[in-house]
């Protein structure tokens, strides 16, 4: 089984350097066939970074435009291998992301995958309010819920077949601009 790695850009060339850095080490990991797809619409001068930080941890670079949600949907649509996972640019992989994501696809009835996300970082005052409060309760759905119906996007993986299947319906609904969800457009 391969994965598909589809990481939305805009900018923030310095994280998405570490993310890449980061996505390399998780790759070297897993034994498997993978890809790295970032989708970009960067200004000139980050997109001529982005660019070689993409030949530096050998991912391909697209250009899309309209919004996060369709960068991702982009990227999914050009992704080669059977399981898709999706990663924000302000993240790190952990060394065995890519293993745990594609352990959980051996039981076929798996469709997708809602990764762990932990908050590191400086300890400041918004951070311990932040963590008193319900606000980043569902960035750890993954770490207490055995199945969930939706979570955080920054983290997550699907099957090449369910993300086909399932893009043409999610189409239909319209969202407002702040919510993001799974791979609406």
């Amino acid at each position: 089984m391969g994965i598909s790695i589809v990481i939305p850009s805009k900018g923030r060339v310095n994280l998405l350097g570490e993310l890449l850095e980061s996505v390399f080490i998780a790759r070297q990991n897993y034994s498997g066939k993978s890809e790295v797809i970032v989708v970009d619409d960067s200004n000139e001068k980050d997109s001529l970074e982005i660019r070689k930080l993409c030949e530096k941890y050998d991912c391909k670079m697209m250009y899309f435009s309209p919004s996060v949600a369709g960068k991702r949907n982009y990227g999914g649509r050009h992704a080669e291998h059977e399981v898709i996972l999706y990663l924000d640019s302000d993240c790190l992989a952990t060394p065995n992301l890519i293993n745990e994501h594609l352990k959980l696809y051996e039981d076929k009835s798996v469709g997708a995958v809602l990764g762990l996300l932990e908050f590191t970082g400086e300890d400041t005052w918004f951070w311990k309010a932040a963590g008193n409060s319900q606000f980043v309760t569902s960035f750890y759905l993954a770490k207490h819920a055995k199945n969930v119906s939706w979570g955080p996007t920054a983290n997550f993986s699907v099957r090449k077949d369910v993300f086909i299947k399932t893009q043409a319906l999610m189409k239909i609904f319209q969202i407002s601009r702040g919510v993001k969800m799974l791979i609406l457009d």
